[in-house]
């Protein structure tokens, strides 16, 4: 009985935890005696009302928040850390590094998924010198862009400008990378 009331508590927290990770439901405890746990139709959880007016309409991109990218002095082959905080009253959808390779036209793309959330982060680790071969050393130049669920889209540009934003400049510190 003590290890099913155990089992039973910590299955209740990890699915409010899980839910408040999700940020899209809202988490109501209930504390019900075996008598009433045994005649309950409804979960402890309930999904908040569905409001789709306030996206219908929706035409601003998502907002960066920081940005890290780490390190930015590198060897060829070595991994760099990209980071990316950010919300959108809708959800974000990705967001893109556009990173430009020296003295070449090449531009690799990585992105990173955010699957929808209003406000959260997303990073990834990877090399970005495995496009050609031999790595060419040099300033890797990048331009961050970011896109909501409706396909808003906002480009931060390293000079502190920013196109299909609330504003036409932005305070990200957006690096390059010196491959060595």
């Amino acid at each position: 009985m003590i290890k099913l009331k155990m089992l039973q508590s910590f299955a209740i927290l990890v699915l409010t935890l899980v839910a408040v990770l999700l940020g899209n439901w809202k988490v109501d405890t209930v504390n019900a005696g075996v008598s009433d746990r045994r005649n309950a139709t409804s979960t402890p959880t309930t999904r908040p009302p569905v409001v789709i007016a306030q996206c219908e309409d929706d035409n601003s991109a998502p907002t960066i928040d920081r940005l890290f990218i780490s390190p930015t002095v590198i060897h060829a082959g070595q991994l760099i850390t990209f980071t990316a905080l950010a919300h959108d009253k809708c959800g974000v959808g990705s967001v893109v590094y556009d990173i430009h390779y020296p003295a070449s036209s090449y531009v690799l793309r990585p992105n990173c998924n955010f699957n929808g959330g209003k406000r959260d982060i997303c990073s990834f680790t990877e090399t970005i010198d495995h496009g050609i071969s031999p790595a060419l050393l040099g300033e890797y130049k990048i331009i961050v862009r970011i896109a909501d669920i409706k396909g808003n889209v906002a480009t931060y540009y390293p000079d502190g400008t920013l196109q299909g934003g609330s504003s036409n400049s932005h305070r990200l510190s957006i690096p390059s990378i010196l491959v060595q």
